[in-house]
């Protein structure tokens, strides 16, 4: 099991740090490392073979804030947040991530995924920004979102293959098609839970998730119609994280959490996310290339002065 560091002042500067890197965003840029080997990662829900991640770039709950309230307890509601991304041919976005929640919910329907112990992930490969909300097919080529839930129901027609991913946008419009880039290839992800038996209202529990992705620079009603996003050294993305925490059954979130000095915004309007910088390898384990770290460091000192 991965370790969960704290991160240090200047560790954290590392991973989000004010910076005007690219276009609009909302300030905030995150550095995800390339992955070494993406053979050599299993989607399976264990992070087992992450040990190559630097965990100074790793997202953690001290790294957001939460809008209902000022502080958030450790003991209450826990989270680590992995990142990666591959070059061609394989051409993928990898995640992990591991929740430590007091309370486990889990009750309502899909397109309530919200009201849930979930995590929101909102997406905009190709930087340009616009609103993401899913009234329409051009909203839906702007970005995704995305509602992720441990317990996804069997026979539900909107997560195919019985994935934890929930393509919310779904909520908003009824184009079941959009969902043919959620098949293995496209989208692979998996999730565990203990302690096992675990259930709704279940108390002192851990989940996790782990995913591999294609992005689209545009997501059409097929492949035809849709242009895959091309993942590269010093690519940069929108990419929006949301932990939602859920105790009471029926009730909707205790906590909703965004990344410091990020937008609320994020969930609608694709410019408001924060940025991820794509960070190139050397093809060892848990090494980027010098020349890509002292660019880094070089912006974060200059942010420090």
């Amino acid at each position: 099991m991965m370790r969960k560091f704290g991160l240090l002042p200047a560790a954290l500067a590392l991973v989000c740090m004010l910076s005007a890197v690219a276009s609009a965003h909302v300030g905030v840029t995150v550095f995800y490392p390339q992955v070494p080997d993406p053979a050599a990662i299993t989607i399976d829900g264990n992070d087992d073979d992450w040990g190559w991640y630097d965990p100074a770039l790793a997202l953690n709950q001290p790294d957001f804030f939460d809008r209902a309230s000022d502080f958030v307890e450790l003991s209450d509601y826990d989270f680590t947040i992995l990142n990666g991304w591959s070059a061609a041919p394989d051409n993928k976005w990898y995640g992990f991530a591991r929740f430590v929640d007091d309370t486990l919910k889990y009750d309502s329907p899909v397109k309530e995924w919200w009201k849930d112990d979930c995590l929101q992930i909102t997406v905009d490969a190709d930087h340009l920004g616009g609103p993401i909300l899913g009234q329409n097919l051009e909203e839906i080529a702007n970005g995704q979102r995305w509602h992720i839930r441990i317990f996804p129901p069997a026979g539900e027609s909107l997560l195919p293959n019985q994935t934890p991913f929930f393509y919310s946008q779904l909520e908003f419009i009824d184009s079941e098609e959009l969902l043919w880039a959620v098949q293995p290839g496209l989208l692979d992800a998996a999730w565990t839970v203990l302690p096992a038996g675990a259930e709704n209202l279940t108390v002192g529990v851990t989940y996790t998730y782990e995913w591999s992705m294609a992005l689209w620079d545009i997501w059409g009603l097929t492949e035809d119609e849709s242009v895959r996003h091309n993942l590269a050294a010093d690519d940069v993305i929108h990419l929006g994280y949301r932990p939602i925490d859920a105790d009471a059954p029926g009730s909707g979130r205790k906590h909703s959490m965004y990344i410091n000095d990020g937008s609320q915004s994020q969930d609608v309007d694709a410019s408001q996310m924060p940025d991820f910088w794509a960070v190139a390898s050397d093809g060892a384990a848990t090494a980027v290339e010098n020349e890509t770290w002292g660019h880094i460091k070089n912006s974060m000192s200059q942010r420090l002065q």
